[in-house]
């Protein structure tokens, strides 16, 4: 399928183009609100700046995709391939990326507030100044608000609570799923690391307790130098 003709369909009010092919194509600005591009091959598309509020995307292979300032608020990304993907500034208020791979995948300032991420891979990528959805927090002791609101702020732990990181981790793994939240962890801790998925959840958490830790110390030594 040719840009021309996606554009031309759609704006004659046709939503159905599941399983089109447009790789590389230039779609800066479009409007594809509510547009169903579920499977569809679209890696290295440029959409800067496109409106793509209530897409439907499962599947989509948008691997190094340009995708600055998109909206795709409310838009469905479950299982979308989004490696390496340019999403700075992106707008995914309300999305569901279940299971979507991010894995390099640059969030850098991304909204993801009220998203749904459970299952999400997130591994090397670039959370930085990312609004990262709020988790609900019912009847729970203090300290763990305290240590969630921590790691959703690049894992500015304080001293008084570092012993409590693996508590941390095992709440998060429990809110968002093991594997989301180490996906999460991983991401934070370094560019280009990966969890290791054929380790066991109690080795994962492990893992990722000492990783919340040693981030914790890393910071604290840079404020006594």
């Amino acid at each position: 399928m040719k840009v021309e003709e996606l554009i031309e369909r759609y704006k004659a009010g046709e939503r159905d183009f599941r399983g089109a092919e447009l790789p590389w194509a230039y779609l800066r600005e479009a409007d594809l609100r509510g547009a169903d591009l579920s499977r569809a091959k679209l890696r290295e598309v440029d959409l800067r700046g496109a409106n793509l509020h209530g897409a439907k995307l499962r599947g989509a292979d948008l691997r190094w995709a340009e995708l600055p300032e998109v909206d795709l608020s409310g838009a469905y990304l479950c299982a979308a391939d989004l490696r390496c993907a340019d999403l700075r500034c992106a707008n995914l208020r309300r999305a569901d990326l279940s299971k979507a791979d991010l894995t390099r995948a640059c969030l850098q300032a991304a909204n993801l507030r009220g998203a749904k991420l459970r299952g999400v891979y997130l591994g090397g990528a670039n959370l930085s100044q990312a609004l990262l959805p709020d988790l609900a927090i019912p009847r729970i002791e203090e300290i763990d608000r305290v240590i969630l609101n921590a790691l959703q702020k690049d894992l500015d732990l304080q001293n008084h609570i570092i012993k409590l990181a693996g508590k941390a981790s095992d709440f998060l793994a429990d809110k968002l799923g093991t594997h989301t939240a180490a996906s999460l962890i991983y991401a934070k801790s370094s560019p280009h690391s990966v969890p290791d998925w054929n380790k066991s959840k109690p080795e994962l958490l492990k893992d990722m307790q000492l990783r919340v830790n040693e981030l914790t110390q890393d910071k604290n030594e840079m404020e006594l130098a």
